[in-house]
């Protein structure tokens, strides 16, 4: 029987490497600036009321920060994923956006376009990232989960830009959470 849960997807907040603008995937782990913190307190702020039964996290520092903050005031333990990283860019990990763009033009090189490839750099490709993200959605509705919809707890994936937007096209869903510390709550 399938399980229903509803997810609140959360993009980290800003990071040391959201100010250089260097390509960061799942290689690069800087941690939050100071208006990250600050950004997560008030994410934290907004979902502490929500009633959340679980907070999954990506284990890279920028999002377990932010977990951590989100956790201490919905008064949750994050459950650290390494499924739930950014997408792996392989060896364009550290250089510039614009660096990247003018080198590699093609929108598959470009995580945020709707179908990228970074197998060819040693990376990763849409359906790669889709599937680790799916696997721990779906080991949370088994764990979490209820039969009916309408009594589907409230779970937080704490990610990372790319990746969630990956998922979002995935299930259909057009809004783009390229916002630091933006979040969306979907239905599974």
């Amino acid at each position: 029987m399938k399980k229903h849960i509803q997810c609140v997807l959360c993009r980290h907040t800003q990071s040391e490497d959201n100010l250089a603008k260097p390509l960061s995937g799942s290689r690069n782990d800087p941690p939050l600036t100071e208006l990250g913190i600050m950004q997560a307190e008030r994410l934290a702020q907004t979902l502490a009321p929500l009633g959340l039964v679980a907070l999954y996290s990506s284990d890279l520092i920028r999002v377990a920060q932010m977990s951590v903050i989100i956790g201490r005031a919905a008064r949750l333990d994050p459950i650290y994923d390494m499924r739930l990283r950014e997408a792996d860019i392989g060896a364009l990990s550290g250089i510039s956006k614009a660096e990247a763009r003018a080198k590699y033009p093609d929108e598959r090189h470009q995580a945020s376009g709707p179908r990228f490839d970074f197998s060819e750099f040693g990376g990763e490709n849409f359906s790669q990232v889709i599937a680790r993200y799916m696997a721990v959605f779906r080991e949370a509705a088994g764990r979490y989960g209820t039969d009916k919809a309408a009594d589907a707890p409230l779970i937080c994936f704490a990610g990372h830009g790319s990746a969630i937007r990956a998922v979002m096209r995935h299930l259909g869903d057009p809004r783009d959470l390229h916002k630091q510390g933006g979040y969306q709550i979907v239905a599974l």
